[in-house]
């Protein structure tokens, strides 16, 4: 019984101790196209994913990721990043209500996102301006 509960406690540490990481530091890592770059904007924020009508990503997609703005493109880093030009959103809008704010982007793809930043008028400032919405 003792055994039990140590190896218990072992994997409960490292599952813990696993967590803590991809929150504090692989959203921190960046990717190649980001290396040479300064960022215009950076904030941690949640991040939903969909294609259709299903949402998808990882176990851990309610915790933070890091959003990154740049001229040409967008950053979107948690266990890994991705990048995203402005020219491939299709629309987008953004949406304030008293208990959130949110930013959806629908992509040419027939991916969306939604971003719910809490500078959402930084945000819309450096998106707007560099998103052609394609008819």
């Amino acid at each position: 019984m003792l055994m039990d509960n140590s190896l218990l406690i072992l994997v409960a540490t490292i599952v813990i101790g696993l967590l803590f990481f991809s929150v504090l530091f692989l959203p921190r890592i960046k990717i190649t196209e980001e290396k040479e770059q300064i960022s215009l904007h950076t904030e941690y924020c949640t991040v939903t994913r969909y294609f259709g009508i299903f949402a998808f990503g990882s176990p851990f997609s309610f915790l933070s990721k890091r959003v990154s703005f740049y001229d040409k493109f967008f950053v979107i880093a948690g266990m890994t990043g991705k990048k995203f030009t402005y020219s491939d959103i299709k629309s987008v809008s953004f949406k304030r209500n008293w208990l959130s704010k949110s930013v959806a982007l629908n992509f040419i793809n027939g991916q969306s996102i939604v971003l719910n930043p809490s500078n959402i008028d930084k945000v819309q400032s450096l998106i707007e301006p560099r998103v052609h919405t394609h008819k």
